[in-house]
């Protein structure tokens, strides 16, 4: 799974700034970045509500660890986990300082 610097959908799931928004103001985007809430409480609980560089980069990187729980629940992506025929890695690409954080 690769996530990327300067995150959009990171940053309003951070932000929550389209929380409670009409569907064409950008309410369909919240419901779907609702997915990110449990990702945003780890930020939170680390930086606080403080919403600096930090922790969007701690949100990108909790994002893609989100997608790859997410995708550990499907039965077919767990069994081939398990027999090693599947490896998940999570990556988040920094695009203004070009570098790539393995996760």
């Amino acid at each position: 799974v690769m996530g990327h610097g300067k995150c959009g959908g990171c940053n309003a799931a951070l932000t929550q700034e389209l929380r409670d928004a009409p569907p064409g103001e950008g309410g369909f985007i919240a419901n779907w970045i609702e997915l990110l809430d449990g990702a945003r409480e780890n930020v939170v609980a680390q930086f606080g509500e403080d919403i600096g560089p930090d922790a969007q980069r701690a949100m990108e990187k909790e994002g893609v660890k989100t997608s790859l729980a997410n995708l550990r629940t499907f039965p077919c992506v767990q069994a081939k986990e398990g027999k090693g025929k599947l490896k998940l890695i999570g990556a988040v690409f920094a695009i203004s300082d070009g570098v790539l954080h393995v996760l």
